[in-house]
């Protein structure tokens, strides 16, 4: 399912304005921010084989740690083009929403650098134009800090309910693609309308220590890959960051023979 199937497969709510920020350097241009799902590394898995001219070729499928930002706007770019790997190739994805601030990690202040702002602007909203993808940098934005606990942790009950998909999706429509502000009280309560889903049930999940461990334990695992900012794929430990280095990754996934056969 594509992005316009995810968002048309629940009711839409109203659109609002562009991206957010969680100071410029960690929102923005350096969207640290994830947990890992308590997996073990990354590792080739024999699926099957099949005969190729009367020889016998090893299928192979391979997991991919992707370590994300809801406060990137970049990893709300990337998303079409991560899930497009798992459309065309034996892969698993292995989401990891990463997160210094949601994890209860103190980052130093970075000043705004101006040039480094407004190339940020400038270069995302070419990429959303060439895509067609919506852009609305939230009001205030980056000077002013935005939460990103409650939206990363609901990440990880989300991917327990069988829905992480929608929620990345609508998450990431609403607070980039509509400029919502994620700290508006509205936020979730829209959100879960939309998913169809409990918002008490939900929040109470959101808010349990289980789940605020578990996304201290992906931004432990990202820093130990070496993970400094998002998107970034990690295969074997190898790291993949930015959206220009997406097609690398089709690239090497294309030459270890795992496009999926039609």
């Amino acid at each position: 399912m594509n992005r316009l199937g995810v968002l048309r497969a629940c009711p839409d709510s109203k659109a609002t304005k562009p991206l957010t920020s969680s100071s410029f350097c960690e929102a923005a241009w350096s969207a640290v921010e994830g947990f890992v799902w308590a997996l073990p590394a990354p590792a080739k898995r024999v699926v099957g084989a099949q005969k190729d001219l009367g020889l016998k070729r090893e299928v192979m499928s391979i997991s991919i740690e992707v370590y994300y930002s809801f406060q990137s706007p970049y990893s709300y770019l990337a998303l079409d083009s991560i899930y497009e790997l798992q459309n065309n190739y034996d892969v698993q994805l292995l989401w990891q929403p990463f997160s210094a601030k949601a994890s209860g990690q103190q980052l130093p202040a970075s000043p705004i650098v101006p040039d480094k702002l407004s190339y940020l602007f400038e270069d995302t909203k070419r990429f959303a134009s060439d895509h067609g993808l919506p852009l609305l940098f939230p009001e205030g934005w980056p000077e002013t800090e935005f939460d990103p606990g409650r939206v990363t942790r609901g990440a990880l009950v989300a991917n327990d309910m069988g829905i992480l998909m929608e929620y990345n999706y609508k998450v990431f429509d609403k607070w980039w693609g509509r400029g919502e502000n994620p700290n508006d009280e509205n936020f979730n309560a829209e959100l879960c309308e939309e998913l169809d889903i409990d918002l008490g049930d939900f929040l109470s999940k959101v808010s349990s220590s289980d789940t605020r461990e578990r996304v201290k334990g992906i931004f432990k695992r990202g820093r130990k890959y070496g993970v400094f900012d998002t998107p970034t794929l990690v295969i074997d430990k190898d790291r993949f960051y930015g959206l220009d280095k997406i097609s690398q990754v089709a690239a090497k996934l294309e030459k270890m023979g795992l496009r999926k056969k039609k």
